[in-house]
């Protein structure tokens, strides 16, 4: 199973490849659910890391809905980001219908070269599921869906996340379960999924002020 954690710092990226993680989402500020990191910190950590590095693209935590100018700057992050030694980049986009945004996704797909597309958590907010499905299952470079399945913490909603797996079968997509996971309650989940992602649920007093814990991660890749 492919262990992903959150990293905020280049310690943390570090610690991460240390300690056993898979793969690392590359964040700044988590207080507003992750934003995208400095220029000089992706560098760094695409750089250090020994494990894969996929950076956040997120330039405000408003909506999941962005204006042209919005588009305009997150293009041009991700044009450095293929210039640096990440391996993706987590990014999601609706429109006002709460669908899945598919002419920035496009403008997306088009710019990032090699770089995998894991969509992100905007997708809990997206209606009708099995549409936003198919629509992102006409774009190869989508490997991933990160979500906790709805409303709530991934930890509430095993059975949507099943489901939800099922589906994204027949387009070749990976369910990431995330959102409220801890190390210590997951061995459930393991004859499901081939991917879970965590933030706070592998750090010291399960915060982000806390370094990653051996002692978590360990536990993870005992499963």
């Amino acid at each position: 199973m492919l262990i992903e954690v959150i990293a905020v710092t280049l310690d943390d990226v570090l610690d991460a490849g240390r300690y056993g993680a898979d793969r690392i989402e590359l964040c700044s500020s988590m207080d507003a659910d992750g934003l995208t990191p400095s220029i000089g910190l992706i560098r760094a950590a695409s750089t250090a890391s020994n494990i894969p590095v996929n950076v956040m693209v997120r330039n405000h935590n408003e909506s999941f809905i962005y204006s042209d100018t919005d588009k305009a700057v997150m293009l041009d992050e991700i044009s450095f980001i293929r210039e640096t030694k990440a391996s993706g980049i987590v990014i999601g986009m609706l429109n006002e219908n709460n669908a899945v945004d598919e002419t920035f996704l496009k403008a997306v797909n088009d710019v990032a070269g090699h770089l995998d597309i894991v969509f992100h958590k905007a997708f809990d907010q997206i209606d009708d599921k099995d549409a936003a499905l198919k629509t992102l299952g006409k774009y190869p470079k989508v490997k991933t869906i990160l979500t906790a399945g709805g409303p709530g913490s991934a930890g509430d909603n095993f059975n949507l996340l099943s489901d939800l797996q099922k589906s994204a079968d027949t387009y070749g997509i990976t369910i990431m379960p995330g959102g409220g996971l801890k190390a210590d309650a997951v061995s459930h989940y393991r004859d499901t999924f081939t991917a879970l992602h965590f933030g706070t649920g592998v750090r010291e007093n399960q915060s982000f002020a806390g370094r990653l814990s051996r002692e978590q991660l360990k536990q993870l890749k005992e499963l």
